[in-house]
């Protein structure tokens, strides 16, 4: 039989040793290529089958173009195309039905890249039900914690797929949903506690600092300001010289609206006190935060 005009596989046509009457449309195709990929054809063109010396092999109940899709998954030539949302289902069935694995791992591939993005409630419910029928382990685990995760229990009996699942997979995902809420719970009042912590060492750390504008710098000035410190707390010899009276001289900055001069001396070891602290805090938050993450991401 001569290839038609609409076979996608016509500029192999020549060679091609099967043909596959779909819809009462021929599509011409290669035994090899189908025994290497599915264990079914395998043993449907190797065993005591009577496809196994036909030339023509009829397909009842299969649409044109998803069977056309199917093969160019099988075809060197055509395998590199991307999938597509409207693939995706009947690659799944035809995968599972022809026990074509290398198809059925490039869907799973295809779905947990759709996780990434936000996606609605009924498209994430449909490739749960596309899971739980072709028995996909990969991304299991990921559209349970996406559905229990993203979105409320009324969102997902809204969606139509929810119905096809089976009872034990509409309970346990209501399950991890009120496990999901609880640990919410708890990690929110961990985070009250957290912040209130936070901002009392702040709090503490900041306690008699001078104002910020002590941190900016000053315009420098030829002459010196007695330290108001000296002989007390300030005892940084590194900012100190001595004047040609031989005073105790160190340089300052000077605050008019405090009618008062702070030590340079002091205000920078109080600035290393205070940023030490926030360090600490800040390091302290980060633990905290990849603790709560990590118990995000799995279910027990």
């Amino acid at each position: 039989m001569a290839a038609t005009c609409d076979d996608p596989f016509e500029a192999d046509s020549a060679m091609a040793d099967v043909t596959f009457l779909v819809e009462d449309k021929p599509l011409r195709f290669f035994k090899s290529l189908l025994v290497f990929s599915s264990p079914v054809f395998a043993k449907m063109f190797t065993s005591d089958f009577r496809e196994r010396e036909s030339k023509e092999i009829s397909m009842p109940g299969k649409k044109y173009w998803e069977f056309v899709v199917f093969l160019k998954q099988l075809h060197p030539a055509h395998s590199w195309l991307p999938l597509t949302e409207d693939s995706v289902e009947p690659l799944l069935k035809l995968a599972d039905e022809y026990d074509v694995q290398h198809v059925k791992t490039k869907c799973q591939h295809y779905i947990r890249e759709q996780l990434r993005y936000i996606l609605p409630a009924e498209q994430v419910m449909k490739y749960m039900w596309l899971c739980e029928t072709y028995t996909l382990k990969e991304v299991d685990e990921a559209l349970t914690t996406t559905l229990t995760a993203d979105y409320t229990a009324e969102k997902l009996e809204e969606c139509e797929h929810y119905a096809m699942l089976q009872m034990q997979r509409q309970l346990d995902l209501a399950k991890k949903r009120c496990k999901f809420l609880e640990d919410e719970k708890v990690n929110a009042k961990k985070v009250q506690i957290d912040t209130h912590f936070f901002m009392k060492e702040i709090h503490s750390a900041f306690r008699g600092l001078p104002p910020l504008v002590l941190l900016l710098p000053q315009k420098c000035v030829d002459h010196c300001v007695p330290c108001p410190n000296i002989g007390d707390s300030c005892s940084n010899s590194s900012y100190k010289r001595k004047s040609p009276e031989g005073f105790c001289y160190c340089k300052t900055f000077s605050v008019s609206s405090l009618q008062k001069s702070f030590c340079q001396a002091c205000v920078l070891e109080k600035i290393a006190v205070i940023l030490g602290s926030l360090f600490t805090t800040l390091e302290k938050f980060k633990q905290t935060e990849h603790l709560r993450n990590s118990k995000n991401v799995t279910f027990s």
